[in-house]
């Protein structure tokens, strides 16, 4: 068995139909003519106006997204705020019936239990307080975040 340089024989001709197809592919590429060269630019200009409407496009749906969580994150705010509102008010009254079972308690009038009950709803009121405080700087964060403050 012997091995030939070149088996097929017909080289030179795969080679001259592939130069051939290569410059006939080449010349769908290059605008020749003035014409060539407008029509070229219409649809450069075509596909330019495309990426323009979707750049408009996604810039409007950033925009849309950026102002539903600014709305958002300034609804949390205003309730976090309402939360802290009322805890505070609830912590004040709390701590005044706690005032007040204390004064009773020494004078004899209430129970070691009912005071302790009263200071336990004093505490969870300052805990409701304080976890409504922690909040509300959460939300502020989050909205002043949605704003693009920077810390």
């Amino acid at each position: 068995m012997t091995h030939e340089a070149s088996a097929y024989g017909l080289w030179m001709l795969v080679a001259l139909n592939s130069a051939i197809f290569i410059i006939f592919a080449f010349s769908f590429g290059k605008p020749q003519s003035p014409r060539d060269w407008r029509s070229f630019g219409a649809f450069k200009r075509a596909e330019a106006l495309s990426e323009v409407v979707r750049s408009e496009a996604e810039q409007a749906n950033a925009t849309r997204t950026v102002e539903s969580d600014i709305r958002q994150a300034r609804f949390a705010h205003q309730a976090a705020s309402e939360r802290l509102s009322i805890a505070r008010d609830r912590a004040a009254a709390l701590r005044a019936r706690l005032s007040n079972i204390e004064r009773a308690r020494r004078a004899g009038e209430i129970s070691l239990v009912e005071h302790v009950r009263a200071q336990e709803a004093a505490f969870e009121a300052d805990l409701a307080r304080a976890t409504a405080e922690v909040q509300l700087g959460a939300a502020r964060a989050r909205m002043n975040q949605s704003l693009g403050v920077l810390p």
